[in-house]
């Protein structure tokens, strides 16, 4: 299981010695700096602070429970080395992997240690500004982490750079992440490369390996986007630009912002699909299916 990264290096007048992926190397020792750069990244120095905290407030016996528990389950550093991590660094970080996966923190030492490989990773990337993250299957309590790295030339055959953008479970298997992307990283650019890693989170917040996929940005989609409408509260129409009789897919937003999962699907009658019974204040948008697996997405709309 590997649960956090702990880099290794040491210095010795004033010369750092480090690891990257091309080996060992060395460096003038300078002091760190760590500035919070986007959101995601004061979320993630807020959760790491709340569970320092909560750790402060346990009983020493439930700290030495810990303890004894991370232990016997040692992690894998940057370096490739096993290490046996301290039960507050343990219990941070699985407090901070529970609440990345939106569960609620649990001081309890963790009873599930059992972790799933990803099951079938899928990505799909267009340049008509499409971004679908998907899985087979996904063990019913766990929870597939889902963290892509920007858009880059597809010369680039190694990344390091992911933010956390999804979370696939037994429920939402496929996700379509184009609007949270969009908004981090700008849309997908044809000709372009985007790595993407899965990682299982069990129910006890420990997580295992990192899987790493790249996909290449495809041409965008020919079918024009329909354009989506809420005349009546709690019905949505999404007007296709031909009069075909495609199957047309409604998407709504999930707890993360700017990731939409599947709501329905109906077959467009004359160019028109209508979606009732939606709720409001949730944003949703519709695609026309095209088998590629789908055209361009309509406007983003909220009901009232």
């Amino acid at each position: 299981m590997k649960m956090l990264d702990v880099p290794q290096s040491g210095s010795i007048g004033g010369v750092t010695s480090s690891h990257n992926r091309a080996g060992q190397y060395q460096r003038s020792r300078r002091a760190p700096v760590s500035p919070t750069r986007t959101p995601k990244q004061s979320v993630a120095r807020a959760r790491f602070g709340a569970a320092s905290a909560l750790w402060q407030t346990m009983p020493a016996a439930l700290q030495n429970a810990w303890t004894a528990f991370a232990a016997g389950y040692p992690v894998v550093d940057a370096l490739g080395q096993s290490i046996t991590l301290t039960g507050q660094q343990y219990f941070v970080g699985i407090q901070s992997q529970l609440q990345a996966v939106g569960q609620p923190t649990n001081t309890a030492v963790p009873t599930n240690t059992t972790l799933f490989p990803i099951d079938t990773p899928v990505l799909y990337a267009d340049g008509g500004g499409a971004f679908f993250v998907s899985v087979n299957s996904v063990n019913v309590g766990d929870f597939n982490k889902v963290s892509c790295s920007p858009v880059l030339s597809n010369g680039v055959s190694f990344n390091k750079q992911f933010s956390q953008f999804a979370m696939l479970n037994s429920i939402n298997l496929t996700l379509d992440i184009s609007v949270g992307y969009a908004d981090q990283y700008g849309a997908p650019v044809a000709g372009k490369k985007i790595f993407v890693a899965f990682v299982d989170v069990n129910s006890s917040g420990m997580n295992g390996n990192q899987q790493i996929l790249q996909t290449a940005v495809l041409p965008a989609p020919v079918a024009a986007a329909p354009v989506a409408t809420n005349p009546v509260t709690g019905t949505l129409v999404s007007t296709g630009p031909g009069a075909g009789t495609d199957q047309v897919t409604l998407f709504g937003e999930t707890a993360m912002p700017g990731v939409f999962t599947t709501v329905s699907d109906v077959a467009q009658v004359a160019g028109v699909a209508t979606f009732a019974a939606v709720q409001t204040g949730v944003r949703y948008y519709t695609r026309v299916g095209t088998g590629i697996p789908f055209g361009i997405a309509s406007n983003v709309i909220s009901l009232t």
